[in-house]
Formats: structure tokens, sequence, C-alpha cells
């Protein structure tokens, strides 16, 4: 079907239906709905329902919306702000959650279902779920199912735009993942339940994506063939990965629907440059500005009462902040360098590639009296668009106070969507990104208990871990507990505790056979002393225990096993991973570790093997990387001859 340029919008992907994204989404009920389960401001059955202080109950958007106009309860007029209001209660949402709607899909299925279960059902289950033009971004308003979408795009009149875009010209579930574009994957389970795979990072990690770590022999995704490690996942199922931590993309990657839909992501990288060509020519290797012909450098200076004149906008995938217009009049319109569609890579040296548009103005805004802007123009017009939604501009610099705001005045940058990795730097070894302001490392303090026991009775415990264990170097940890052996008893610990000593015996820094043999030994015992850690996580069940990726990072240094690798190479050949980390400045929480954001195919890191996406990077040639800035870091890298020795933490990725 083909709607007309004021009836379009995108479908949501929650309800199915065209609503404005500041509405509650929309249903087809199918029974009548009791009237205290109903909105009195949209009059419809409650969507995340809020409760404010007077007792009253509305839609979350219905009453955040009234309130923008006045603070006031829209039933009894008292005093009321968004902060008197909380989400009601958990039996109210459970109410709501099965009220029965049917399939908005109207004319293809007729399925009648709980509220709670029609987003995944339009994900993946219903026959006529409906998908935009992948050139929608560039003005064509078809949807339809994806066979019929399929069709149209051979024919599209979009397509000469589409071309210049990133995105693959079918939104094929079956199609190979293309570099330097988003692709979709659809990979049915198989009977482990499990899709096979590691993965790292998240928005709450320093890597601030989410990235495969490995794929896993004999599961789903090595059945599938196409996704690979360094892959970043942008979405599972229609949800989007990019604004949620690592235990939240888990679980949603551990959803049990039958059929898993990703979209996926792999950076293009090309040859990588040698010698002493300038890091200037490599700024714009990210898939939305393939097609630049010219970096520009622009300095404009502040003017007291005078508009800067630019307004910026970014792309729905997040990646980039654009010039979106020039205002009349203005300083950057009298001085005429800058146009709309720059891609802007640098503010006063500081790297705003994958910034966003509130990071990008606030750094404008609190800089001094001249501003330089890197940029870079493509002859293509506007990259990349067929992937983007059309974003509102977000105007920078209108006024300057007459003494603009001192840097050390200046709020902390907030944190940033998740970019596409870029490769930079003459040899291409490394390349900076943001990560979470703050440390992982947890100050626990180890406890000791000692627990008496029958001689001949087991311990009633199960570990994993230890040096060369099938997690890699890792400490002795809690698999399972037998409720009713000695250990269970004694409820002093649990699963996912680390084990650092079994009476005077150490069980750090020891392989995991050793580790059992010690246990046993102690098992003999009238008695025996466990110390113990308590563990960042822990499991419920039957089932054993699996640390997630973030378990590894929460432990105290002093369980931190590290490992020293080599990379040998010959003269200006890049080592091919890029790093994210440092103490630079971005933001009020101290220094950033050092962790492998990507690892290039057929390159030095990756045909050595020893090192993989999530890793730490503790010290390059015996010089630690504590406290140094990003720049640094990567000056030793570069500065590494023929032979570099770098001493890391390996910590398996979660499975899922």
């Amino acid at each position: 079907m083909v709607m007309s340029v004021a009836q379009w919008r995108r479908l949501c992907g929650t309800c199915g239906q065209n609503h404005p994204a500041d509405e509650p989404h929309l249903y087809n009920y199918g029974q009548e709905v009791d009237e205290d389960l109903t909105c009195h401001i949209c009059l419809q059955p409650l969507v995340s329902p809020t409760d404010t202080k007077c007792g009253h109950t509305f839609c979350r958007t219905c009453i955040t919306s009234y309130l923008r106009i006045q603070h006031l309860c829209p039933i009894d007029r008292q005093p009321l702000t968004p902060h008197d209001c909380q989400p009601s209660s958990l039996m109210v949402r459970r109410l709501l959650d099965k009220l029965v709607v049917e399939c908005p899909n109207v004319d293809v299925c007729h399925t009648r279902l709980p509220r709670s279960e029609l987003e995944p059902h339009l994900s993946n289950r219903c026959s006529g779920a409906l998908f935009s033009c992948p050139n929608f971004g560039s003005g064509c308003r078809f949807e339809g199912t994806c066979r019929h979408l399929e069709r149209h795009v051979v024919d599209c009149q979009h397509r000469q735009d589409r071309r210049n875009s990133g995105i693959a010209d079918v939104p094929s579930f079956d199609a190979p993942i293309q570099e330097g574009h988003i692709s979709r994957v659809e990979i049915p389970r198989n009977s482990s339940s499990l899709l096979g795979m590691s993965v790292v990072g998240g928005y709450d990690s320093p890597l601030r994506c989410v990235i495969v770590q490995e794929v896993i022999s004999g599961g789903a995704v090595a059945e599938d063939g196409r996704i690979q490690p360094g892959d970043q996942l942008l979405e599972v199922n229609g949800k989007d990965l990019t604004h949620w931590p690592h235990g939240y993309v888990i679980s949603l990657l551990k959803a049990s629907v039958p059929t898993v839909h990703l979209s996926v992501y792999r950076e293009q990288v090309d040859q990588p440059l040698l010698g002493d060509q300038i890091q200037r020519a490599v700024l714009d290797h990210s898939p939305l500005g393939r097609n630049a012909t010219g970096i520009l450098s622009v300095g404009l200076d502040k003017h007291p009462g005078r508009s800067l004149g630019i307004k910026l906008t970014e792309k729905r995938n997040g990646i980039g902040v654009f010039v979106s217009e020039v205002v009349d009049g203005s300083v950057a319109a009298l001085d005429g360098r800058l146009k709309p569609d720059d891609r802007i890579l640098e503010i006063n040296s500081q790297d705003v590639r994958k910034s966003k548009i509130e990071e990008a103005s606030l750094l404008i805004q609190t800089s001094s009296r001249h501003i330089e802007f890197v940029v870079s123009r493509s002859t293509a017009g506007t990259s990349a668009v067929s992937f983007s939604r059309s974003s509102s501009s977000s105007p920078v610099g209108l006024r300057f106070p007459e003494s603009p705001m001192a840097e050390s005045d200046a709020p902390p940058l907030p944190p940033r969507n998740s970019p596409q990795p870029t490769l930079c730097g003459f040899s291409a070894d490394v390349c900076q990104r943001p990560s979470r302001c703050g440390s992982y490392e947890r100050q626990l303090q180890p406890r000791y208990v000692t627990i008496s026991k029958n001689p001949t009775e087991s311990l009633g415990i199960r570990v994993a871990g230890g040096l060369e264990s099938q997690q890699g170097n890792t400490p002795v940890y809690i698999q399972n507990v037998a409720p009713h052996g000695c250990l269970g008893r004694s409820r002093y610990l649990k699963k996912g505790d680390i084990l650092l000593s079994v009476n005077i015996t150490s069980l750090l820094g020891i392989t995991h056979s050793e580790a059992v043999a010690s246990l046993k030994v102690a098992a003999n015992g009238n008695s025996l002393t466990l110390g113990i850690v308590d563990g960042p996580e822990t499991g419920h069940g039957p089932d054993p225990f699996t640390p997630s990726w973030m378990y590894w990072q929460k432990l105290p240094r002093s369980l931190h096993l590290a490992r020293t690798i080599v990379l040998r190479r010959t003269s200006n050949e890049s080592l091919g991973f890029s790093l994210v980390g440092g103490r630079d400045g971005q933001c009020a929480g101290g220094e950033m570790s050092f962790h492998v954001l990507l690892i290039v195919r057929d390159s030095i890191a990756a045909r050595e093997g020893q090192l993989r996406c999530g890793d730490q990077i503790l010290s390059v040639n015996g010089h630690r990387l504590d406290g140094l800035r990003h720049c640094e870091a990567v000056n030793l890298l570069k500065t590494s001859r023929s032979k570099v020795i770098l001493e890391i933490l390996s910590w398996p990725g979660s499975i899922v």
C-alpha cells in the first residue's frame, strides 16, 4: 500500500499503528474495557499507567504532555509536577497487559491475543507485518510485507538515492552481511535454545555498544554462517540495543522466541594507510563518509550578541553530526565556508564523529572565543540517508553572553549513543571512542567461613574457572550448590561466589584441576575453612551459573589474572585493532580502562589469534596504561617497533 506524505508515518513496532511518538500506543480492543482502567485525558485504556500524588491515573505520555502546558491535575486542578507522578502498581499493569486486542494487520491476520503479547507477535509471527522501503529517508513512502517490499525495491523511483547510501538494497533476512552496511539477519533457534555466540559491551560498558566476541561451533549462529566476531548488534526483534545496559541486552537476546531477527553492522575497513600519511586523511572512514571528497578546516570567531548560525542534525542510526542549515546573516553565513550537509568531524580538536547533537552543541557553547571546525564534504549530497529519519534540527550558538562560560563551569557531556567503530591513525592501529565514566572495579572484601562436616560427606558444590580453563584465565568460582550438601545447608555461600582459598591453600592462579584436587583433599577432614569473595552476580534455579561479561568487569584488581601476548610486525604494518578508553576529560568520572573494540580480519592481531573484542589492555612493552590519555596510549602502540608486548585481561563474553 502507498500513503500520501501527509498521512505517512512509520508504523509503531509496539502496537503496529500509525501515531506520533509523543502519543500513547493505539490498540483495537476485542472487549469492553472497565472505566477504571481508562485514561481521563485520551479516554482510551491506560498505556504505561502513571499515578499522581492526588490519586488519579493517566497514560504516561498523556500526563507528561499535559504537564508541559500547566502544572495542575486535569481532574481536581491540584498543583502537580512530573516529579509528583510515579508508575502504577504491578497489579494495575498486569490487568492492562491481559486486555485482549486484535492484530492491526486485519487484512491478512485475525489473531486476538493479550495486549502484552502484541509486540512480539508483530515482530516475529504476524504474516502481515509491514516494512518501510529502505529509501524512506529519501522520500519513498511505500510500506508492505517483506515479499511485496522486495518486488517494490527493484523499481523504486528513489533507487538512485539509495545507491549513495550505506544500507543494503533489500532488507532481506537471507542476504549476506555486507561491510559498511546495516544488514538484517534471521536466526532460527536450534534444539539448544541458545543462539551460540558470546557478546561483550553495552551502554553501561566502556565499549558503549554490543559486539560479538565469539561464534560458538555447533550453535545456530555458526550454522547460519553469516555473523562473525567483531560484528555490532544494533537491534534484536525490533528492540534497539544501543541505549540499554549489558544485562538487559542479554535478556533480549535470550528471549524464548523461535526465530531471532537481528540488525547487524559490520565495519568496512579499507587498506590501512602506511608511512607518514597524516591522520586527517582517514578521519572519515565511517559508513556515513564514504563519498567525501575533501576535509576542510573552518575557523569561526564568536561575536557577543550575534548568532553563530549553525543548525545541526543527525542520522537515525546515531552516527555523526551534520550541518542542516546555515542561518542567513549569521557569523557562519558571512564566513561562507560551512554548507548544509557538511559532516562535522572535530570541534577544537575534539573528535565528534561519534557524538550526539547535544554533545556537539555543548562543545560549541562552552568553547572560547575562537572555534575551529574540521568537516568533510561529499559530492553525493546528503550521504547515507536511506536508513535515517528526518531529525529535528538543533540550533547552536544563537546568542552568546558577553563573557563566555568558563570551560571548568561547563556541565559534563551526556553519554553518547553507540556509534560505529572507525579506525584512525596513520597505521590504523587504534581509534578513540568514548567510554562510560567511572570504574567497574568493586571494592569487595574477602570473608572466611569455617564449616564442620562428616569426613565421608562431599562438599556438594560444582566449581568452574581457573588458569587455562574453558572460560580462559579466571578465578575459581562456584557454578552450582547442592541445597542439601554440607555447604548448601550452611548457606554461607551461593552461586557466583569466588573461592580464594581452602584451609591454607590458595586457589588463585592455579588450574581448574588443581583447584578441584585441593577441594577434594580438604573435604576429607572434619571441617574446612573457605576464603570467599561475594560474586557480583548470582544465579537461581537448578541450572549451573554462567557469569556474564560484566561479572568479570566488576571484580577487584586483586582477582585480575593478566597474561602477556606478543604481536610481531614489519615496518609500518598496522597491528589491526581499535582501542577505546583513556583519561580524556570528556566526563567527570576519572580515567577509563583501555579495551579492544574491533579486530581487523587478516591483520596481525587476527593472525596471532590471542586478542579478542572486549579484552582490556594493561600495558604496552612494559609501560602501564593507567592514567594515560587516549592519544598517549595510541602513541605507545604507534612507536612500538617490530615486537609489541601487550599485557591483557581477557574475560569471556556473555553466552546467548
